[in-house]
């Protein structure tokens, strides 16, 4: 596996990026919060084709 790129979200938590057929991982970070890291996101296919792929990241506040 291997992490793509870093993003900043938009204002809705929203971001996007190209990558090419390969398997990677998304983490989450967020100051006072524990960073998320999501299991393998497999993408498969010619990096001609186009997929959208949506993750659901629920970030746990953490005690002070």
């Amino acid at each position: 596996t291997k992490s793509a790129c870093t993003q900043i979200t938009d204002s809705k938590g929203r971001f996007a990026f190209l990558v090419g057929p390969s398997t990677y991982y998304m983490t989450s970070e967020k100051v006072g919060y524990a960073i998320n890291k999501t299991a393998d996101i497999a993408v498969e296919g010619s990096s001609a084709e186009a997929e959208v792929l949506k993750e659901k990241v629920a970030l746990e506040k953490m005690a002070k």
